[in-house]
């Protein structure tokens, strides 16, 4: 009888610890109580000294000079989007992403990585290290082409005195492994 006690009893205790081992509990606490400090790394990017890390970029307040207009959005015209990334309140190494966000421009408006417009843009992917300057700037160059075809005047038309923007979107992680 004794045996059949201790087997129900070890068939009861894998039973219980089956039953609320499996799931575990984590918190994560910044507050404390008594003379303890805590220390939490600062990590606060700026985008073109904003904390918005989504933010819309006017195309009009962008526009370089060119041969059709300097001051009104329109075929012909081109511009350079600056962004300034800001680490400075940043106390760990990041991996960064910039991108676009759903973006509602003319047909032969188009973006590109490089002022002779030859290289269309790709997301930038890119790290800060905590030992490097804390500032990092991109540029991003549009360009509206001139065409005088029927279905880019139609589309050309769909656009005229609206305000057109670009979605600006950076995500960033801290870096994991691999030093500062």
């Amino acid at each position: 009888m004794k045996n059949k006690e201790n087997i129900i009893l070890l068939v009861l205790i894998v039973f219980l610890t089956t039953l609320f081992g499996i799931s575990t509990l984590s918190k994560f606490k910044a507050s404390s109580l008594g003379k303890k400090n805590i220390s939490v790394a600062n990590f606060k990017i700026k985008l073109n000294e904003s904390l918005s890390q989504t933010q819309s970029i006017d195309l009009q307040s962008t526009i370089t000079p060119n041969d059709y207009s300097d001051d009104y959005l329109m075929p012909g015209t081109n511009g350079t989007i600056t962004l300034v990334l800001d680490f400075s309140e940043v106390d760990v190494s990041t991996n960064y992403t910039i991108n676009l966000g759903t973006i509602n421009l003319p047909n032969n408006l188009n973006l590109y990585s490089d002022s002779t417009y030859t290289t269309e843009f790709t997301p930038i992917d890119s790290t800060y290290n905590i030992k490097e300057s804390p500032i990092h700037t991109y540029s991003i160059y549009w360009k509206w082409q001139y065409k005088t075809d029927e279905e880019s005047n139609i589309n050309d038309n769909i656009y005229m005195n609206k305000n057109l923007s670009i979605p600006i979107i950076v995500k960033a992680d801290q870096k994991i492994g691999g030093g500062n």
